[in-house]
């Protein structure tokens, strides 16, 4: 399930989804099961922002492993690379 601080922040940020649209966004999440709904639901929250998605996103469940971590870190390349190009 999504924090409630995430769900306050985009809340926050909604006034503003029109200066934010088009930027780029990925979504990574982590937990003890459920990980992979909470990835599809901040996605769909997300979705009224008009994001340059980068995607697949990453769901972790427990502890990250070294897989988890290499795929953190390409979604974090992929992410900084859509940041730099317009």
């Amino acid at each position: 399930m999504m924090s409630g601080e995430i769900l306050t922040m985009f809340t926050n940020l909604y006034p503003y989804r029109h200066k934010l649209a088009g930027k780029p966004a990925c979504v990574f999440t982590t937990g003890s099961g459920g990980q992979v709904t909470a990835l599809e639901n901040i996605e769909r929250i997300l979705g009224v922002f008009n994001p340059r998605w980068v995607k697949p996103g990453v769901a972790v469940e427990g502890a990250p492993k070294e897989k988890d971590l290499e795929q953190a870190e390409k979604l974090g390349e992929r992410l900084a690379k859509a940041a730099l190009s317009k």
